[in-house]
């Protein structure tokens, strides 16, 4: 399955060439889920202070309206991925601390 977040969604960024790395920074909402708060596009993402709440996502500008995460793709049984991601409405994901996302489930 191919995925599309609407964390990652972005209008167009000006001063960003498309493949350069920028960073989500997201923040939990009351229901547990990390929205975005705002695009960073020059940080080191390892010095960033962090609310107990945010976190950075890296990723690198499609030079268009998105932020490729590298956490697009889902494998699941052929033949069984329609429903799943017809239903899906939250991913869950670890971030580490350079930013860097792995995909561990969708639900």
């Amino acid at each position: 399955m191919i995925l599309r977040y609407d964390i990652a969604q972005v209008p167009e960024l000006t001063n960003v060439n498309s493949g350069n790395r920028v960073y989500i920074l997201a923040k939990k909402d009351q229901d547990g889920v990390y929205q975005r708060e705002k695009i960073l596009t020059s940080i080191d993402p390892n010095n960033y202070q962090l609310a107990e709440d945010e976190v950075l996502i890296a990723g690198k500008y499609n030079g268009y309206d998105g932020v490729i995460l590298g956490i697009e793709s889902y494998f699941v049984k052929e033949g069984t991925g329609l429903d799943l991601q017809r239903d899906a409405k939250h991913a869950k994901v670890r971030v580490a601390k350079n930013g860097n996302a792995l995909l561990e489930t969708i639900y």
